[in-house]
């Protein structure tokens, strides 16, 4: 279980190292479970903040991994065959959410 919980925070980190990096691709593992570290986060700083009252720097902490989760999905993309554009579709509503799941779902090229 430790082992388990530490290869997955491990995950976090390397998400925030490569925050910026466009560049090169990221499987269906790494991607997932890096999804899942920082929904985690966010759930536990949203509620400890919530519970001392400043609700306003969960919602910075929130912005800030958005850029992050941008560069990811592209890099999510392009290793499944896909130019980088089809990220846009994440601004489609409901429809656009379903599409790219399925594809951040796929098996790699």
């Amino acid at each position: 279980m430790k082992e388990n919980f530490q290869k997955n925070l491990g995950y976090y980190i390397d998400f925030w190292k490569n925050c910026l990096d466009f560049s090169g691709k990221i499987d269906r593992h790494t991607f997932w479970m890096t999804v899942l570290m920082c929904y985690i986060f966010n759930a536990i700083v949203f509620a400890v903040l919530d519970a001392i009252g400043i609700t306003i720097l969960g919602s910075i902490f929130t912005a800030a991994c958005v850029l992050p989760e941008v560069s990811m999905g592209v890099r999510r993309l392009r290793d499944i065959g896909k130019a980088w554009p089809w990220i846009f579709l994440w601004f489609i509503p409901v429809i656009g959410w379903i599409w790219c799941v399925v594809l951040f779902c796929r098996k790699s090229a």
